[in-house]
């Protein structure tokens, strides 16, 4: 992949700050969070720490509109951007979770359309906002508050608003046909799991299925960790 330009880093960049400030938006019955809670300064990946390490892959395989999954990524994944260990990680997102993609190429989603409609708009997001995880991550945030909550699905237009520089270029993704594509994608990438995903969220760490231990996930990817120093974050994880 190439790398952005200056202005599609400056932009970035610009949406990563948002990671340091906690707001809301009013709606007309509450009012709904749209940036990550504030997090310190480990927050932005160090590209000389990130070139130097042998990253662990963590995968977590999910539906958007499961509250299990959206308490996991809005508040469990959360902690890897707060203590410095998204720079010892590859992450990769997955919306589809136990969707089913028929012969015709049709996907059902588990729970409706809505649930299909979320899934293809995060899909987009994470295609077309450039960067790594951390660029993308306040419009995952905001959605998937939004359905650890149970607001209505009508606030997820707002968390556009979080990364409003790249908002029309998400709804193009999500209209003309790419999202689906990337949908199709994501059940490919599912549908190849072994051992297969059971339930949401899946997350695998190195391609290793945690299972129901998804609260202890960052020990999994701590254990995983085998080269140079012992990540900060990882003191007091790792037991032999």
């Amino acid at each position: 992949m190439a790398s952005p330009s200056p202005t599609q880093f400056s932009a970035a960049l610009v949406l990563l700050c948002l990671l340091v400030f906690s707001f809301s938006t009013t709606t007309s019955s509450s009012k709904v969070a749209v940036a990550p809670p504030q997090v310190n300064e480990h927050t932005i990946s160090k590209s000389s720490v990130a070139a130097s390490v042998e990253k662990v892959s963590l995968t977590v395989y999910y539906s958007s509109e499961s509250v299990r999954s959206a308490n996991f990524i809005a508040y469990n994944l959360m902690k890897i951007l707060e203590n410095g260990l998204i720079d010892f990680v590859d992450l990769k997102l997955v919306p589809f979770g136990k969707s089913r993609l028929l012969k015709n190429g049709t996907i059902l989603c588990e729970r409706g359309s809505k649930e299909c409609e979320l899934n293809r708009l995060q899909a987009c997001a994470m295609n077309v906002i450039p960067g790594a995880y951390n660029y993308y991550y306040p419009f995952i945030y905001c959605t998937e508050v939004i359905v650890s909550e149970g607001k209505t699905t009508e606030d997820w237009l707002q968390c556009l608003e979080v990364g409003n520089q790249y908002k029309d270029s998400i709804y193009k993704c999500f209209t003309n046909g790419l999202g689906e594509k990337l949908q199709l994608h994501n059940a490919k990438v599912t549908a190849s799991l072994n051992p297969h995903l059971e339930f949401v969220p899946w997350v695998t760490v190195n391609d290793l299925p945690i299972r129901h231990d998804t609260r202890n996930f960052i020990r999994y990817v701590c254990k995983a960790y085998r080269r140079g120093a012992v990540p900060y974050a990882c003191r007091g994880e790792i037991r032999s």
